[in-house]
């Protein structure tokens, strides 16, 4: 299998209030105080939040409208002007990652516009000209307003902590009944981030990993950190995952399992009740070794040896080139021995099968509106999959696993912890 073989995207739908009121929290309240610039004298001037920002996000950077209540004082011969109005400030903040996953960001102001101008005169009669005053300031100082801005977000805004601490909280491994604990390992491979679009009141991200995956079907699988590099910037116009997996299923785990669910059962052959009451799962020369002991109509032991495949068209994985050898231990079980010999040869061929389609449907129901997290939802589907290259060797039995599906995650809610924000 060629390295780098599973490639997956993740498509991240993000509600804009919910944006706008993150954002909104992390903003300071006073924006901009003339005390803390070195060019005002007798001009005084206090920016504080004058509403909710409104943002949308366009390929590489968030455009944003933002409402900034102005406070002015100013001394005009003996008199101690005051004015008051909003303004929005238009502006635009450009964002690239560094190596660790730091936000490197540039805002800057692109345009404005008066909700409120703000009015003063001398004496009630002589104009002062606060609104120019305010602006030409604004020019001269917005380096001060969105240096501000820009220290804040890379100071709060921790998007590698965020998605490296969310991607190792997912369970590892996960137990399915009837075939074990399956764990899952990734290695770091190369991350790609392409530009963001505005749809539906959303701002969507895509995220896209090359990695080499493993399933591991093992008792003893130790969980591994998962570490997700920051991306480059890249076009790309693909939404589907696909994956190839190489996966193992260990024998000391598969025997365990199928002990547990088929040891005490009941199978019902020819009219004849036996009963499973010991299974010893190996291997030989390639092939699946099923040993056993049964009690009922037939008392005696079971050799079974097969090759496991997958059909692509039911989906299914069953035995095939099955070979059965049955020892009874008393006259009537040696009698039955060659009746049974043959009917549970057909039935481990023809029915003895496990459905990987029934399994994906429910995983796909599952996934449909999920809500893993307060406020985030996952949406996925598993449109095409496959098994192939089954290995049978002394102690496990390797394959690969071909996937092809759809993963998207909303967000209609931000919680992020505060030891993140701090």
């Amino acid at each position: 299998m060629n390295q780098q073989a599973t490639q997956l995207r993740l498509t991240i739908d993000m509600d804009v209030n919910a944006l706008s009121d993150f954002i909104n929290l992390q903003l300071p309240d006073v924006l901009f105080d003339s005390k803390d610039a070195s060019n005002f004298k007798d001009f005084k001037v206090l920016a504080t939040k004058g509403g909710k920002l409104k943002i949308r996000g366009k390929d590489y950077a968030y455009v944003y409208l933002l409402p900034i209540r102005i406070k002015v004082e100013k001394n005009v011969a003996v008199s101690n002007v005051k004015a008051e109005g909003v303004i929005v400030l238009g502006m635009k903040t450009s964002f690239t990652f560094k190596e660790n996953w730091d936000l490197q960001t540039e805002t800057i102001i692109e345009k404005y516009e008066w909700l409120e101008k703000p009015n003063a005169s001398l004496g009630g009669f002589l104009p002062i000209p606060v609104e120019s005053l305010i602006l030409n300031n604004l020019q001269e100082n917005q380096d001060v307003i969105t240096g501000s801005i820009d220290k804040e977000i890379q100071n709060k805004v921790k998007v590698g902590e965020i998605i490296n601490k969310n991607i190792n909280q997912i369970p590892n491994p996960v137990l399915v009944p009837f075939v074990g604990n399956i764990g899952w390992k990734l290695v770091p491979g190369a991350t790609t981030f392409a530009p963001m679009q505005y749809l539906n009141n959303a701002i969507q991200y895509k995220f896209s990993l090359k990695t080499d995956a493993e399933l591991a079907i093992d008792d003893s699988f130790q969980k591994q950190p998962v570490v997700i590099p920051p991306p480059s910037f890249q076009e790309d116009s693909e939404n589907r995952s696909q994956l190839t997996l190489k996966a193992y299923i260990d024998l000391s785990s598969l025997n365990q399992s199928l002990n547990q669910h088929l040891v005490g059962q009941q199978l019902e052959v020819v009219g004849k009740s036996i009963t499973i009451s010991q299974l010893e799962i190996s291997s030989e020369n390639g092939l699946l070794v099923i040993d056993g002991q049964t009690t009922g109509a037939f008392k005696g032991d079971m050799n079974l040896k097969a090759t496991p495949v997958f059909d692509n068209s039911s989906k299914e994985v069953y035995l095939t080139n099955v070979d059965v050898d049955l020892k009874g231990n008393d006259i009537i079980s040696k009698g039955l021995a060659v009746v049974l010999n043959t009917k549970i040869n057909e039935i481990v061929s023809s029915k003895m099968r496990y459905s990987l389609g029934k399994e994906v449907k429910k995983l796909n129901d599952h996934l449909q509106s999920k809500e893993i997290h307060n406020g985030i939802f996952i949406n996925a589907n598993l449109a095409n999959y496959a098994l192939h290259n089954f290995n049978v060797g002394a102690t496990r039995i390797d394959f690969e696993v071909h996937l092809e599906g759809v993963i998207n995650m909303q967000i209609k809610e931000i919680n992020v912890p505060k030891e993140l924000l701090a």
